[in-house]
């Protein structure tokens, strides 16, 4: 019998993410940390105003914050990837195998990452393709973690490991996503609410900050429930190398 492409996949991640906490904590931290700080910085700028915000009449200062995510977002999703690669490997992580799969590889990362962005953005008023292509592509990171393919070729890797699977990875994705904003929010706002209620608007940027990372921390579970996912189905891809048999 067949087994679910699930089975097992929740408390497998749970294992790796007790057992690698510490590890997976730091990075997590260090890697949202500069995004969490640009966008802190942003909200308490004058260039953000709620009120008349609108990204034709705003100064290039908004955009920071989608930079930093584009910049600091795939060495995360990298390192992640390879510390949870390592322990189902029946390895030990270490620091310098983050290390390795993000630093060491960042310019291959951040373009990779670049060309999964202009997939999606180039086909967005095509409605239904972006959402195609979003899941198709969304291992491409991953790929390049773990391989030697980056940019087109670790797209192009990616859909092949989402070939016959592109529902249940949708699926994953769109739990992942649900997941994250409840978490997000029952961090956030209690946080929030203690900030407001000292009534000091100096307090907001370290609230703001703290809650980003304390969410970052808790949701890079998904992450590594979407790593053990990937790695799966890539050791069964022609160009993965069945690491867990």
């Amino acid at each position: 019998m067949r087994r679910s492409v699930f089975s097992g996949l929740f408390e497998r991640a749970f294992e790796v993410y007790l057992k690698n906490f510490k590890l997976l904590a730091f990075v997590s931290a260090l890697t949202y940390l500069p995004q969490t700080l640009v966008t802190a910085f942003f909200l308490e700028s004058e260039a953000f105003d709620i009120t008349s915000f609108s990204f034709e009449n705003s100064p290039p200062v908004i955009y920071a914050p989608l930079i930093a995510m584009i910049i600091f977002r795939p060495l995360f999703i990298s390192a992640s990837t390879a510390i949870t690669f390592k322990h189902l490997s029946g390895q030990k992580p270490k620091l310098a195998d983050a290390l390795d799969a993000s630093l060491m590889k960042w310019g291959k990362l951040l373009l990779t990452y670049l060309f999964y962005m202009t997939a999606i953005f180039a086909t967005l008023p095509l409605i239904v393709v972006p959402i195609y292509l979003s899941v198709s592509f969304a291992f491409a990171v991953r790929v390049t973690a773990v391989s030697d393919d980056w940019g087109p070729r670790a797209l192009f890797v990616s859909r092949g490991v989402t070939k016959g699977r592109w529902f249940s990875a949708m699926l994953l994705f769109v739990l992942a996503h649900i997941s994250f904003f409840f978490i997000s929010q029952a961090i956030a706002v209690p946080l929030s609410v203690l900030g407001v209620a000292f009534n000091e608007s100096v307090i907001m940027a370290p609230v703001r900050i703290i809650a980003a990372i304390a969410v970052a921390v808790v949701t890079t579970y998904f992450e590594v429930v979407i790593a053990i996912y990937f790695l799966r189905n890539y050791e069964t891809h022609p160009d993965g190398g069945g690491y867990f048999e």
